[in-house]
């Protein structure tokens, strides 16, 4: 779909070391999945793929040492997957 879409154009992009970019499609697949989510609370995937874009989003943010903006991104992810589990 087009979250998954967007969360894995990031991560390729990512991996090029074209962060800038990276960082614009994983914070459009968030867009998505937020939408998703929120629309069809009922389908866990939706909120699962958040928690995981939160967790991607985390790890680039990291790498670009964004630590707080990181350490927000993977408590969102982390706050997800309780509720999931």
């Amino acid at each position: 779909d087009v979250a998954e879409s967007h969360g894995n154009r990031g991560l390729l992009l990512a991996d090029l070391g074209q962060f800038t970019e990276a960082e614009e499609e994983l914070r459009k697949a968030l867009t998505v999945f937020e939408r998703l989510a929120a629309d069809l609370p009922a389908v866990p995937d939706y909120r699962n793929g958040l928690a995981a874009t939160h967790t991607n989003l985390g790890r680039l943010l990291a790498g670009l040492g964004k630590v707080a903006e990181a350490e927000a991104e993977y408590r969102a992810g982390l706050a997800l997957r309780e509720r999931l589990a």
